[in-house]
């Protein structure tokens, strides 16, 4: 719960008076790539609204300042000075793909698909995650994860892939490790995929067909250098 009294207070600040302008902006970009029909979901719509917010916080690029908003409110020395403390640690979160490797003590290990390191996720009912995600070996997931001080990793949502798509995945992240440049599209690409997927994923099961959405995800990246 200190996570989220610390977020949505920095929210307060950095969507607001000189920023409200750039979070409209970062709304634009964000929404062009996926689309609405979250929108028509209710189960989805809360998650997707917080993939927003931790991306507008963590990722996007302020015109003005030419950094993301979490970097320009701990460079300009705004809010309280907890506030500062939870910007800085969270700055190093670590938005990716991640292979469930293990699960020890109900603790899933991870492998980080694109980073190629391993971090452990320890789930919290403090921190009131938008969904439980039922973790499976083997699983690819796509989160954004927080490191705490025992070096456990957190996440408020955890998207998960569809099963039948994991194998092309894998080659694919392979294959993009060290292409440092596509990733942030990729992955805003592959949560577009996935939550389009969402209609199909229930046909293509009973039939046992590929899902094309990410068939042209794959070959698409598979041609960039």
């Amino acid at each position: 719960m200190l996570w989220i009294d610390h977020f949505e207070g920095l929210l307060k600040i950095l969507t607001t008076g000189r920023y409200e302008r750039e979070l409209f902006r970062a709304k634009e970009i964000f929404f062009r790539k996926l689309g609405r029909s979250h929108e028509e979901r209710n189960n989805f719509y809360e998650a997707i609204s917080q993939s927003f917010l931790e991306w507008y916080v963590f990722d996007y690029v302020c015109e003005d300042s030419k950094k993301t908003p979490a970097i320009t409110f701990f460079a300009r020395d705004a809010g309280t000075s907890a506030q500062r403390d939870f910007v800085k640690s969270a700055l190093f979160h670590h938005w990716s793909f991640f292979k469930v490797l293990d699960i020890k003590d109900d603790q899933p290990v991870l492998e980080d698909l694109l980073i190629g390191c391993r971090r452990r996720y320890r789930a919290d009912k403090n921190e009131s995650p938008i969904y439980l995600w039922k973790p499976k070996v083997g699983q690819i997931v796509q989160a954004r994860l927080f490191e705490r001080e025992d070096q456990s990793n957190f996440a408020t949502h955890v998207w998960v892939h569809p099963d039948s798509e994991y194998e092309g995945l894998e080659k694919l992240f392979a294959k993009l490790k060290l292409q440092w440049g596509l990733h942030r599209e990729l992955l805003k690409d592959f949560l577009e995929g996935l939550l389009r997927s969402l209609e199909i994923g229930d046909q293509l099961r009973v039939v046992g067909g590929q899902n094309w959405i990410y068939q042209e995800l794959i070959k698409t990246y598979a041609k960039k250098k």
